[in-house]
């Protein structure tokens, strides 16, 4: 397991599994089970290491991307029978940096290491590219979508952090501003559960 090309990497899916990446594997450890031997199991979706990972837990399904060269793709994978269900391509890009499932399952991001961070949104209900938009020029850390009726992305990452906002056809993005001059890393993000009257969708 690599902590330092890798953030929030460690998960737990419906059952009580942890899921987590270990170089171009990704192992899930069952800690229910007894015999130590049969504790854990794999999913060999990737050929080269591991840089991102996410769990749905309504769906089960399992979500992680790669570094490498050429044309890489998100492998969408089933935790309990390591089935792959879909292979999202990214293109020719360096590395997948971050992923997140929305809410409903129904929606994966993905943020691209090319030259401009793209951002890329699937839908799940066909496996299919929906659209894609630059991410800006530094690396993204970290992906989540609002709990709010609307498809909405919080990007974070190096010095930055942007909302992105999908009408249907294109995500239309907003840049965060920060209070004062001094910028952060952020390395991960989580929306927050909305209340009735409204308020911050994101803690990051």
């Amino acid at each position: 397991y690599s902590a330092r090309s890798t953030r929030n990497s460690v998960k737990y899916d419906a059952e009580g599994r942890i899921i987590y990446p270990a170089g171009s594997v990704a192992v899930i450890h069952d800690k229910s089970i007894t015999e130590e031997s049969k504790r854990q199991s794999f999913c060999m979706a990737h050929h080269d290491e591991i840089t991102c990972i996410d769990v749905h837990m309504n769906s089960g399904l399992a979500a992680s991307g790669q570094k490498g060269n050429g044309v890489l793709k998100v492998a969408v994978w089933n935790t309990s029978t390591k089935q792959i269900v879909h292979q999202l391509d990214c293109g020719a890009v360096r590395a997948i940096s971050a992923v997140a499932f929305s809410s409903d399952g129904n929606y994966l991001v993905a943020a691209c290491c090319d030259d401009e961070h793209t951002i890329k949104l699937f839908d799940l209900r066909g496996g299919v590219l929906r659209t894609s938009t630059p991410g800006g020029s530094e690396k993204v850390l970290s992906l989540c979508f609002s709990n709010s009726s609307t498809i909405k992305i919080l990007q974070a990452g190096v010095n930055h952090f942007r909302i992105h906002t999908y009408n249907g056809l294109d995500l239309v993005t907003k840049i965060g501003k920060w209070n004062g001059n001094k910028k952060s890393v952020l390395t991960c993000c989580k929306p927050l559960p909305l209340a009735a009257e409204g308020g911050f969708e994101f803690i990051m």
